[in-house]
Parts: structure tokens; sequence; C-alpha cells
């Protein structure tokens, strides 16, 4: 899969705040196997957040961080959406006006976790719309993976 040789090869490069595959984890013994991890280094190295927690939708401020601001390394690849919703895949190519950016989160829950930056040159407010989600979800069929999930 594309997206984890992309992962690992920032992993060998040192561009994450931590090693999300050195932490304890365990399946909870009970009817839903539950997994727990113990992620210390989640809380102790990640950047601090500079937004109110009290407000979900919050307007683009380009003096705090977004991911605009996120380092070159940082970006897998890129995705222009077409006109039927499915991507088209562009590797190595320049960030351009209209492509969603894929980037590694630098501070990873679990392994392979990264972000899809959808209009990254537009510089929105983080939110999910319609078109977003539609490019989520073509994203999650394209991986045909069955580890492969969806989060907000």
């Amino acid at each position: 899969m594309v997206i984890l040789a992309q992962w690992e090869d920032r992993a060998a490069r040192g561009l994450f705040r931590y090693d999300v595959t050195a932490c304890e984890t365990k399946v909870l013994p009970g009817e839903y196997g539950f997994i727990a991890q113990l992620n210390e280094g989640r809380h102790s190295k990640k950047r601090p957040t500079e937004f109110r927690v009290d407000q979900v939708l919050q307007p683009f401020d380009p003096s705090k961080f977004n991911f605009t601001k996120a380092s070159k390394e940082e970006l897998l690849f890129c995705v222009k959406s077409g006109v039927s919703h499915e991507g088209e895949f562009y590797p190595e190519a320049p960030v351009v006006e209209g492509t969603n950016a894929i980037i590694i989160n630098v501070s990873p829950i679990e392994y392979g976790h990264i972000l899809l930056v959808p209009k990254i040159t537009a510089r929105i407010p983080q939110r999910i719309d319609e078109d977003s989600l539609l490019l989520a979800i073509n994203m999650a069929v394209e991986a045909k993976n069955p580890f492969f999930r969806l989060g907000c």
C-alpha cells in the first residue's frame, strides 16, 4: 500500500514526535475485544493546542497552526477531486490550488495515522462538508484494505 510505504519512509526519517509502534497495546477481555493503548508521547510531546476547545467550527487564523505550516517532508502526496468525486493520484506533485493533501500526523494515535487535508491552499476552517466527506469515503474505498479507518 502506497500510504503505508510513504508513512514508514517518514518514520525512518525521524519526522514523528515519538514511536507509536513502541506503545504498549493489549486487547481487553470481553465480548467486544476493545483495544487499549498506553501512548504517553501523545500528551507529553504533542504540539500545544492553540484553539478554543469550546467551539467546534473556528475561523481560519493564519497566525495559528494550520496545515499550510506543515513541513514539506510531512506531505505524502496530493489528490485532486474530479467531477465525479473520484480522486486523481499525484505522487510527489507540488501542492497547487484545489489539491487535497495527504500528510502524516506527527503525533500519531496508531501506526499509519495520516491526515486528509481538503483544499489545503484554500485556507478554510477545519470541518467536514459534502465534498470532503465524499473524498474521504472514496479514499477509503480506493485503499481496498479492511483495516483502513476514517475518523474526524
